[in-house]
């Protein structure tokens, strides 16, 4: 009748050397009514076969919830939808090492539940505020709709390693007369993502349609760290579509704080490398907005490309960018103080080194795929209006009365060279 293997309605401290071992055939392998916390020194390792590893049922205003300071967590749960750490509440990394697996597919969530819904397994689920601040977190989901980490709330990185790797497609679910699904993602949040530091690399190789790298459904932004993604479909997402509210609402699903095209990309610093095979590299229902640090994207042909945010606004204020795939979005002339340049027809080799100069060397930049007819966006503090540069072969000029320049209808841009999913190249870096 208990709800673990180990089952505690009080609080739990782990800490000290020594080993546990948890093989949990029945529900959870650690179940904790009130917080856990894990300290430096201890070896953990969890086996599930039909629930979650790790389970923590705090959710007090007082930020407790699960925290780990050390230690070395081996988890591994196989079961339909389980969860290698599942938090009602927060969970606060702050160092140690952590290898989270799940190997199971997804589940509908049963005739009577309401709303209807399905879901998928995770490394980690949290329904609070997630937060890495130091140690390591490896993650990997190989079941269809499988997620390394799923948030409700916000997931927050500020130092630390993640690495996060699915290859299961998409799990659905018919009922009513309506599909219900779950796609695989490597980090997705119901709300706010947010990089402050760290090292996050990425890999959403599963089926094209909807192993998108990392989503959030508000905002996503950055300011230090490097974050690297590889996926094949939507390598960065931000934001609903109308279209995917409107048939939420159609399944009966509350849409209640939901909005339409407002989802936000915000790139002030750090470095991010966005790549993606078949879909856009950087793509927003909603701004994007980029005031500093490093932002490469590469995105398949056209339609897609490599940054993205339709019709809405695209802010260039600082940074460097590159941009390559079959056509782009357009910066907002009015939102914009740093000269942006977008130009056609380009060709690129995959390992081609190309040089972005004007009187002396801005950056170098080796593609990383085959393209023939490409679309480039391309931005840099160095940059002045009325400027001439060259990359690789092309010369690109900045107007002296503007600072966007060229267009982003697209080009015949092809989808270039895909590589294949098991050794495909990383993002690149200039």
């Amino acid at each position: 009748k208990q709800k673990g293997t180990y089952y505690s309605k009080g609080q739990t401290v782990i800490s000290g050397k020594g080993a546990l071992s948890i093989n949990a055939n029945y529900k959870h392998g650690i179940d904790t009514k009130d917080y856990l916390r894990i300290r430096p020194g201890s070896f953990i390792t969890i086996n599930a076969v039909a629930g979650n590893c790790i389970k923590c049922e705090d959710s007090t205003e007082d930020g407790t919830g699960l925290t780990i300071e050390g230690g070395t967590l081996n988890l591994k749960t196989t079961a339909t939808a389980g969860k290698c750490i599942s938090a009602d509440g927060n969970v606060t990394i702050n160092g140690g090492y952590i290898c989270a697996i799940t190997t199971g597919g997804g589940q509908w969530d049963g005739d009577d539940a309401d709303p209807k819904d399905v879901s998928g397994a995770a490394g980690v689920k949290c329904d609070g505020i997630f937060t890495m601040n130091d140690g390591e977190l490896l993650l990997s989901s190989s079941g269809k709709g499988g997620k390394g980490i799923n948030g409700d709330t916000k997931i927050v990185i500020n130092g630390g390693k993640v690495r996060a790797l699915t290859t299961g497609g998409v799990y659905s679910y018919t009922y009513g007369g309506f599909t219900y699904d779950t796609s695989p993602k490597g980090i997705k949040c119901d709300r706010e993502i947010e990089v402050n530091g760290g090292d996050v690399m990425v890999r959403a190789l599963g089926a094209q349609e909807g192993s998108e790298g990392i989503e959030a459904k508000e905002k996503f932004s950055i300011s230090g760290g490097k974050v690297q993604i590889y996926s094949a479909d939507d390598a960065l997402n931000s934001g609903y579509s109308s279209e995917s509210i409107a048939e939420k609402q159609k399944m009966g699903i509350d849409i209640s704080g939901m909005k339409a095209n407002a989802g936000q990309i915000i790139i002030s610093g750090g470095e991010l490398y966005a790549y993606s095979t078949s879909n856009d590299a950087i793509d927003s229902n909603g701004t994007i907005s980029v005031t500093g640090g490093l932002a490469v994207a590469v995105g398949a042909g056209t339609p897609e490309g490599g940054f993205d945010c339709d019709n809405n606004t695209f802010v260039i204020k600082g940074g460097t960018l590159i941009g390559i795939g079959g056509s782009h979005s357009t910066p907002t002339e009015s939102a914009c103080s740093q000269p942006v340049v977008i130009v056609g027809s380009q060709n690129f080799t995959a390992g081609e080194d190309l040089v972005l100069k004007g009187d002396k060397q801005i950056l170098s930049y080796k593609a990383v795929r085959t393209f023939s007819g490409a679309n480039l966006l391309i931005s840099s503090p160095s940059f002045i209006k009325g400027g001439s540069y060259t990359f690789g072969s092309s010369t690109i000029s900045c107007a002296s009365d503007k600072w966007v320049n060229g267009s982003a209808a697209g080009g015949p841009g092809g989808p270039g060279g895909n590589p294949g999913p098991g050794g495909g190249p990383g993002p690149g870096r200039p």
